[in-house]
């Protein structure tokens, strides 16, 4: 194996960095050139820091290489292991469980006898569970220490729904999971965007060639209801409009949108099931809620991540970060196509486009 200074020494400012984290190992190196992402996995001597590593990090994105993004894994001697390292952990679960926020103010925890005990104070016992947080933290601790631990969480699991500290942590928690869903989802079409310039100008580095103009409706990616497969309600046949299009005034609207979070929720009472069904057509983005009787919302719970729907509803709410959309009928889509009606195919001159 060789080292990061060895590696990426006309690439960083070593005297940014800790010499520790210079000299540490690196192996697994890996770029892909489509998406310009750079990983790799870094073996430390020491405990460091997500400041320390972000440092790392922030030197390699800001480098010649052009990266679009790094991704760096830690792995420490199982020595290092103790209860101390919680905060540390924690914090990388929040970027893949971003509703974590808060479940763990003022927690105590305790490592003995190859058990990391975790004691909440504020609830969220019932999120943990769903989110299979104790399993989790069991794997990202054995991949970065290498070590098999047991996990248990224990103390104040649940809170009085009606308390009203408990509804304002939920209502940030919400907010927070919102906001860095649609962040993901617009840095990802960020990244393909950028992918779709660069290659625009290698295309414009002939003199002569072809140039896709797209105009109105067009301008986005366009769905066909043929291949719509009915989920819930009744058959969508209406067009639907982009997301881009929704006004406090809107009423009914069709829209369609790729899954990018699903959460389901029951009443109280026990009896009605309440969906937040985040998607987005890359115009915008709404949360397509649905509240109903637990029978006849079972099919809801088919609708996945990444998958793609049509949905027709009423705007509900336009005051969040993302539009709220009251869902009534659902259909499936296998795919999204491309449409090339409008596109406008003319031969051009390079050089036109130095004449603005």
């Amino acid at each position: 194996m060789s080292s990061v200074k060895e590696i990426f020494s006309d690439y960083i400012c070593e005297d940014v960095l800790d010499q520790s984290l210079v000299h540490s190992q690196v192996e697994n190196l890996r770029i892909n050139k489509g998406t310009r992402t750079l990983s790799f996995i870094i073996h430390c001597d020491r405990l460091f820091s997500d400041t320390e590593l972000s440092s790392l990090n922030s030197e390699l994105m800001n480098s010649k290489l052009a990266l679009s993004k790094v991704i760096i894994t830690p792995k420490f001697n199982s020595t290092l292991f103790s209860a101390d390292c919680f905060d540390e952990l924690l914090n990388e679960l929040r970027n893949r469980i971003p509703t974590l926020n808060g479940t763990f103010k003022d927690c105590e925890v305790t490592f003995e006898n190859n058990l990391l005990n975790i004691t909440i104070k504020h609830g969220g016992g019932a999120l943990l569970k769903a989110k299979n947080f104790n399993h989790e933290l069991q794997n990202l601790v054995q991949e970065r220490f290498g070590l098999l631990i047991k996990v248990n969480v224990d103390g104040v699991l649940e809170m009085d729904a009606e308390n009203e500290s408990y509804i304002e942590e939920q209502k940030t928690v919400e907010q927070t999971t919102v906001r860095q869903e649609v962040q993901q989802v617009v840095q990802t079409y960020a990244i393909e965007e950028k992918r779709l310039e660069e290659n625009a100008e290698e295309r414009l580095q002939n003199k002569e060639g072809f140039i896709e103009v797209r105009e109105g409706k067009f301008l986005y990616p366009q769905v066909n209801l043929q291949k719509c497969r009915p989920l819930y309600g009744r058959t969508i046949k209406k067009a639907p409009s982009p997301m881009s299009d929704i006004a406090y005034d809107t009423g009914k609207i069709t829209v369609w949108g790729d899954v990018f979070s699903v959460e389901k929720k029951i009443t109280r009472s026990g009896d009605k099931n309440i969906f937040n069904i985040l998607c987005t057509d890359y115009s915008g983005s709404v949360n397509v809620k649905v509240f109903g009787d637990i029978a006849s919302t079972k099919v809801l719970d088919q609708i996945k991540k990444g998958q793609t729907i049509i949905a027709d509803g009423d705007i509900e709410n336009m005051k969040q970060s993302i539009n709220e959309y009251m869902g009534k009928d659902f259909s499936y889509l296998d795919s999204v196509e491309i449409i090339n009606q409008g596109i406008i195919d003319r031969k051009c001159d390079a050089n036109e486009f130095d004449k603005e």
